[in-house]
Order: C-alpha cells, then sequence, then structure tokens
C-alpha cells in the first residue's frame, strides 16, 4: 500500500453512521509496548538533554563591603554607606577611608547601605530577587550548644528603599520606600547566614537597580558580637536569559508538533464517524490537546517583549487549567470501563467530577491571585519570608485535603474496574483498556500531584532537565494516548455494543448466584 493509498483509507470512512474502534483495541500488546518503551526513551532523552545541555535557571550578582579590609567587592556594580534618609535625591558618600571601624550605624539604624546592581536587567530575565547576607559570629559563643545550633531572630526589621531607572545617565525612580520584617537564620555549618530576601519583583520593570536598607532592630546582634560587625552582602538573583530562551525554544517546539496532531485527530475523527458515535475517551482527548497548547503557552513571548505581570499570570492559569482538566479526563476514563455509555447521565457521571477538579482549580488560582494581588499591593511582598499560619499557607492546605479527596476517589474507581475485572465482569475490549489506562494513570497522577505541590509551594524551577521532563512527560502522555485512541479502519460490530450494555445485567446475575 503506498503513502497515497495509506493516507485516502486514514481519512477515510465507508459509513461515517459506524462507531471506529481505536488503535488500542486492536493493537497487539506488543505494538502497546513499543509505544510505552518509545515514550519512555524520549522522557529520559529529555532528561539527559536538560541535565547536560541545560542551561543554569538563576544567574546572581553581587557586592559586599567589608570595613576590616576596608574594601568593597563585587561583580560588577558599587555599594556605599550612606545616612539613612526618606528622599532618594540627596544624600552624603561615605567611603572606606577609615572614617568607619565597622557597620554599627548600619546595625543601629543610623545609616544604610546602598547598593546599585552590577549588571542591567531586560524582561527576558523574567523576575527579580533582591537579597542580604550577614555573616554570624559564632566564635564568640561561650556556651557550646550555641555554637552546634546558631542562632536566629525572628522579626529582623529594616528601612528599605528600592530605585529603579530606564537609562544609564537617567534619574532614579523610587519604586519602594517602607519598613519591612523578615527572619534572620545563621547555623554553625555556615559562615555567612541565610539570605534575607528583601525584595521580589515579579517582573523586570527597569534595566537599572538600586537598594537601600538600614536594619532598625539589630542592635542586641551588634553589641553581643552575634554577627559580624563589619561585613554585609548585596545579591541580585534573576533568571538567566540563557535559561529563559531555552524554555521559549522548547515550548514552541512542542506546540508545534501538538497543533498539528491535534487538528490530524479531530478531522480523522471528523471523517471517519459522526460525532455522537466517537468514542467518550476520543471526544476529550480532542480538548485535552487543545489544552496541552495551552499548557505550552502560545503567547509564552509576551512575556519577555511586555514585561508585565498579568502575561506572567495567564501562563500560570493556562498550566494549572491543562493539569486540572487532565485531572478530570483521567477520572472519566477510568470510570467509563465499567459504565456503559449508556447509563452515563450528565447528571450523575460528569457532574461530580466537574465539581471536584473544579473546587482544585478554584483554589489553585485562588492561590495565585492572592499573592499577585499582595505584590500590587506591597511590592515588598514575597512567600518566603511571610510568617505565622498566612491567608496563601490555609489556602495551600485546602488545595492538599481536595488532593487527598481526588486521589480516594480515582483510588475507589480503580479499585471498580479492578474487582470487575477480577469478576470478569468487563467487556473483552475494556478489559484490556484497563490494563493500559491503569499503568497511564498511576504514572500520570503521581507526576501531577507532585506538580501541583510544586507550583503551590514553590513556584521557582530548580534545573533546565526539571522544567524538561515535566513538560516533556505531560506531552508524551498526551502524545501517547491520542495515538492510542486515533480511529482505526475496524467498525465496531453490534454485539460489541451489546456486551458493553449487558455489562450491568450481567454483575446483577453475578451477585445473584452468589447469594443463592
Amino acid at each position: 500500500m503506498g503513502v497515497r493509498e495509506f493516507t485516502i483509507r486514514l481519512f477515510k470512512s465507508e459509513d461515517r453512521s459506524k462507531t471506529y474502534k481505536p488503535l488500542i483495541d486492536i493493537l497487539p500488546w506488543w505494538a502497546v509496548l513499543v509505544l510505552f518503551i518509545i515514550a519512555t526513551v524520549l522522557f529520559g532523552i529529555a532528561i539527559i538533554v536538560g541535565v547536560f545541555a541545560g542551561p543554569v535557571v538563576l544567574d546572581s550578582h553581587y557586592v559586599e563591603m567589608d570595613t576590616r579590609k576596608n574594601t568593597t567587592t563585587s561583580s560588577r556594580g558599587s555599594i556605599d554607606f550612606v545616612p539613612r534618609t526618606s528622599s532618594h535625591l540627596r544624600y552624603a558618600q561615605y567611603t572606606l577611608d577609615g572614617d568607619h571601624d565597622d557597620l554599627k550605624p548600619l546595625f543601629y539604624g543610623q545609616e544604610q547601605v546602598l547598593a546599585t546592581a552590577p549588571t542591567t536587567f531586560s524582561a527576558i530575565n523574567q523576575e527579580i530577587n533582591f537579597l542580604c547576607y550577614l555573616k554570624s559570629n559564632t566564635s564568640t559563643f561561650s556556651v557550646e550548644s550555641e555554637k552546634a545550633f546558631g542562632f536566629q531572630k525572628s522579626n529582623l526589621q529594616f528601612f528599605l528603599q528600592l530605585f529603579g531607572k530606564d537609562e544609564a545617565d537617567g534619574d532614579w525612580e523610587l519604586i519602594v520606600n517602607g519598613t519591612y520584617s523578615r527572619p534572620l537564620v545563621c547555623t554553625s555549618t555556615s559562615e555567612l547566614c541565610d539570605p534575607i530576601t528583601l525584595f521580589y519583583e515579579s517582573h523586570i520593570r527597569h534595566p537599572y537597580y538600586r537598594i537601600g536598607v538600614s536594619f532598625l532592630n539589630s542592635r542586641e546582634l551588634y553589641d553581643n558580637t552575634l554577627i559580624d560587625p563589619h561585613f554585609v552582602k548585596m545579591e541580585f538573583e534573576s533568571y538567566n536569559a540563557a535559561y529563559s530562551n531555552w524554555e521559549l525554544g522548547w515550548r514552541y517546539s512542542i506546540i508545534f508538533i501538538t497543533a498539528p496532531l491535534c487538528i490530524a485527530f479531530i478531522i480523522a475523527n471528523i471523517i471517519r464517524s459522526h460525532f455522537v458515535n466517537w468514542a467518550t475517551e476520543q471526544k476529550w482527548i480532542g480538548l485535552l490537546l487543545i489544552f496541552l497548547v495551552l499548557y505550552n503557552n502560545p503567547i509564552f513571548a509576551l512575556i519577555f517583549t511586555a514585561g508585565n505581570w498579568a502575561f506572567s499570570f495567564i501562563n500560570i492559569v493556562f498550566i494549572i487549567s491543562f493539569v486540572c482538566f487532565l485531572m478530570f479526563v483521567v477520572l472519566v476514563f477510568t470510570d467509563s470501563l465499567v459504565i456503559p455509555q449508556k447509563d452515563r447521565s450528565f447528571l450523575w457521571f460528569y457532574i461530580p467530577k466537574i465539581v471536584l477538579v473544579g473546587i482544585l482549580f478554584v483554589f489553585v488560582i485562588t492561590t495565585f491571585t492572592y499573592v499577585r494581588l499582595q505584590e500590587q499591593e506591597d511590592p515588598g511582598y514575597n512567600l518566603g519570608i511571610v510568617q505565622g499560619l498566612s491567608s496563601y499557607q490555609t489556602l495551600g492546605i485546602i488545595v492538599v485535603l481536595i488532593m487527598l479527596v481526588y486521589i480516594f476517589v480515582l483510588i475507589y474507581y480503580l479499585m471498580r474496574v479492578i474487582e470487575k475485572h477480577r469478576m470478569n465482569l468487563l467487556p473483552k475490549r475494556n478489559a484490556w483498556r484497563s490494563k493500559v489506562i491503569w499503568f497511564l494513570t498511576i504514572t500520570m497522577v503521581i507526576g501531577t500531584i507532585v506538580e501541583i505541590f510544586l507550583y503551590v509551594f514553590s513556584k521557582d524551577w530548580n534545573s533546565s532537565a526539571q522544567f524538561l521532563s515535566y513538560f516533556m512527560f505531560y506531552s508524551l502522555y498526551v502524545w501517547l494516548i491520542t495515538i492510542l485512541y486515533w480511529p482505526s479502519f475496524t467498525a465496531v460490530q453490534q454485539e460489541e455494543f451489546d456486551e458493553e450494555n449487558n455489562t450491568q445485567a450481567k454483575e446483577d446475575d453475578y451477585f445473584d448466584e452468589m447469594d443463592e
């Protein structure tokens, strides 16, 4: 059979009133196994490429001051010691010429450190984090337990000023001017204390940044020599431009595969049979392919060109929409194995699943909306520094509880499938599908649960391999089930419909015999 004849046969239907079997019903077991192996190999290649060829996710630049050495060092940039004022237009600059034996005025809240970012930023850096490092002075501790565990201050207060400008010779614009509180944790295992998050910018507004900080309640730390009075370090952390381009390239590469596959799948089903004759899975896979395109975000490039927080938020909405819809589809696929199509009423079959996944979607979206609103109201807000049981953490707990309910529901559906399979009450084609779907479902759900927890409790990718593995994991899953449910050349016979519709009667007879 030539390519032309195969293509014609692939998209041609002798009778559109018939229901055509998906490939999963006619492929031999070894062919399905080969598809699994190919998907696994591609997933492994994606991880290897991410580990060995992926760029570093975060790019950090720093400036630091050490009055003991009478020096300032940086990866490029400057750091000054200036009087703390509410104005950024005029200040008297102090140089390290011996006027300051240490940074006592900084820790007493009398003067501030003013640090200019060592590099310029653009929208392609996506976001920026401003960090401050202090040095612990645990060698002065007299008690061994204090030396072993270090110390911490739960509410280190500081006065913060953040400036930005668009031109190198332009005027600084005051962005933030206020007082904040962060925890300070210093352990004996590291000379530097844990970084203090001064400020988080969810999108890049200016190419040039300058930040000023003065500590307001750290006098006791200085007086008790808990911290090194000579040292302070400022760090500017953002997404690496190379990683942003890497992410952009992979997203659009996956879209260029998914979009044609989506169109071909829908056309093949339309030409082959009427919509009412499509299998339940085929109807939802078409939508799932569309959501996969959204997951990879066709407008992702606007994050870099527009430099607006709204496009970053839309990207999160697309990702969560896909993940929640995928979870809904899994419930439908699993439950449809034991419930004949004639018994699947919208009220009792679909509504419970829509409500469960819809609630999950609403609460996950609400958690991110909450963060964005807090950032707009208070530019110094950051999840990493919220203390106590915040509203965000409460929402996160609710998401965890909903996820547990979802897992229990899915386990219940799977147990019903396994039980009916054990009692030989499943139609033959459903018995074969159940084995394939059970394996795919377990694999996908585990990955999805981890994915949701990462997005709820940590919004950052840790590595290029993590990003690529998840995007390829979902893409390969959807591509695989698309191939398995592609309409074949073989129509479903009437006796197969009868067998599926008679499942309930067979089950009743089975239990009647057991009662006797």
